[in-house]
């Protein structure tokens, strides 16, 4: 499976990269760019059709139109379908999906450091950030995950990353919440986003990536095939 970086409704690049993979399946780490009250930007998301493609939500996405795609469903949200060709799905929060015969869980959301610049039910969403009760706890310890995918990341992966790049920390609770869930589920693999940089590690032998964005002009940086 393809492992992509933030798009922010850059879905012309994102068709490019896969395109360029070869990859079948996609799985996308947050700040997809969902914000279907935009034609003028959602309306690429055309651009996307004959892919399967795979995303959490990020902390630029418009949270209220991600719950509605629920309604009384608690499986994942469909976004774009096409029958015969692919489709684009939410992964939901807490979730988890077997995709390629590996067993993935789902945590998206963080918060926004730009928040003060966005407003409030428009470009900006309290639902942001994931809550503690949004994880079965009790399914993820009767489940051997394999792959982590979220926005953010725990923070004991931190240290490397401002190794690679001085990035601007905030009190987002969304890393101490991973923190946890990295403590109890113990997976091989962790891929995020979120930060716009380029890093990888290993922490007590769960290996991480975190991705670039797709318009950071390096397809290498801003993907990865697991």
């Amino acid at each position: 499976m393809l492992m992509v970086g933030d798009v922010h409704g850059r879905f012309y690049k994102l068709r490019e990269i896969i395109e360029q993979s070869g990859e079948f399946v996609t799985v996308q780490v947050g700040d997809f760019g969902y914000y279907p009250k935009y034609p003028d930007v959602w309306g690429e998301v055309k651009e996307l059709s004959g892919k399967r493609i795979y995303f959490v939500d990020g902390n630029h996405e418009d949270h209220e139109e991600i719950l509605a795609l629920y309604g009384e469903s608690d499986k994942c949200g469909v976004v774009f379908e096409d029958r015969t060709d692919g489709f684009v799905v939410h992964m939901q929060r807490g979730s988890l999906y077997t995709i390629q015969g590996k067993m993935v869980l789902a945590i998206g959301g963080a918060a926004s450091i730009d928040q003060r610049y966005r407003t409030p039910g428009l470009d900006w969403f309290s639902q942001e950030i994931p809550r503690y009760e949004d994880i079965d706890w009790k399914l993820l310890s009767n489940h051997k995950v394999d792959i982590v995918v979220s926005h953010t990341c725990p923070q004991e992966f931190l240290p490397e990353l401002q190794e690679k790049k001085r990035i601007r920390l905030d009190n987002d609770p969304t890393r101490k919440l991973l923190s946890e869930v990295l403590r109890r589920v113990k997976p091989e693999r962790w891929v995020f986003g979120h930060w716009h940089l380029r890093a990888s590690g290993v922490y007590r032998g769960c290996r991480w990536d975190c991705l670039d964005a797709v318009d950071c002009g390096n397809f290498d940086n801003c993907s990865l095939v697991i």
